[in-house]
């Protein structure tokens, strides 16, 4: 969808806003800030350390998610007499 407005907006300042949208990437979501915590938790408790990347990858997805959701929105209301 972003690149379809990429192609068919002309007006800067929407495109702007659009290029803004966030990509959601799962698999850069296993990278950490705090590798180290994680890492002892891993270590110490297995199964427990496991879960909780789990669950922290799960959420980083979601505020993602939001995002986007928002951004796109934002952008259709834009876009809404754009079109016409």
């Amino acid at each position: 969808m972003k690149s379809f407005l990429n192609e068919n907006v002309g007006d800067d300042f929407i495109l702007k806003y659009i290029n803004e949208i966030p990509i959601l990437d799962l698999d850069d979501l296993g990278e950490t800030e705090n590798g180290w915590v994680f890492t002892m938790l891993f270590f110490f408790g297995g199964l427990l350390g496991v879960y909780s990347l789990q669950q922290r990858k799960k959420a980083q997805a979601l505020n993602i998610i939001r995002d986007i959701k928002g951004k796109y929105a934002s952008a259709e209301f834009m876009l809404k007499n754009y079109f016409e």
